[in-house]
């Protein structure tokens, strides 16, 4: 009972998520660049079809999925990212725990800085193995919480993942990796994911490219590409 009230709570307080970090959810230089690179992952294993974004906030991934020749749609449990969101493109307010959609719905998912801040990330991956189709991709980006960088960053910078009060489900890869297994996926890769060079894809002006091939060791986030 406890637990059932402390997660409603959670809910509750994400739905008013982006009131509070409204301004960073900007279609800024970064977003492009993180969009871009894991649509490019996304079409080695997908090249067409319908697509599910959790946690899709202002909805900018799924108006560039839509642009690029798939079908999205978007979920976000939070009436302020839905309501200041992307016109004309389809969202849903939904608890990204209890996908409102039919098994077999999707040939991808994407949850991107999305996981760490539901209260039962395993209830979300399991609804994300439910509704995709047979050979459908799931990719998500999450913070590592034993990263180095992460760690050291606490102590130094004013904002990390470590210290996002919303961020309440933190995992390291191995608990990750388990979640990822119990909740039905048996074919995996959980990779170093560093955000460009030390948190920014951009030296400069210089764009740092995605890469699943050149890994910064000690990256503070991790990408989880599964296939069902």
């Amino acid at each position: 009972m406890i637990a059932q009230e402390r997660c409603v709570s959670v809910k509750l307080r994400h739905e008013h998520y982006l009131d509070r970090w409204l301004g960073l959810y900007q279609l800024d230089r970064y977003k492009i660049w993180l969009f871009k690179g894991l649509l490019r992952i996304l079409r080695r294993y997908v090249s067409n079809g319908r697509i599910l974004d959790l946690g899709c906030a202002k909805g900018y991934l799924v108006e560039m999925l839509n642009l690029n020749g798939y079908s999205a749609i978007g979920v976000d449990i939070s009436l302020t990212a839905l309501r200041n969101g992307v016109r004309n493109v389809d969202k849903v307010r939904s608890d990204a725990e209890n996908i409102p959609f039919r098994d077999c719905s999707f040939d991808g998912v994407f949850a991107v800085h999305t996981l760490e801040h539901f209260p039962n990330p395993y209830s979300a991956v399991s609804e994300v193995f439910r509704v995709l189709k047979p050979g459908g991709c799931f990719l998500a980006v999450t913070p590592d919480k034993d990263s180095l960088i992460a760690k050291l960053g606490y102590k130094v910078v004013k904002y990390t993942a470590l210290k996002n009060p919303y961020h309440v489900s933190l995992m390291n890869r191995r608990e990750l990796k388990d979640l990822v297994r119990k909740a039905g996926f048996s074919e995996f890769a959980i990779l170093p994911f560093h955000n460009g060079f030390l948190g920014t894809p951009f030296i400069g002006f210089i764009p740092i490219p995605i890469s699943t091939r050149i890994l910064i060791p000690f990256s503070h986030h991790q990408l989880l590409i599964a296939i069902k």
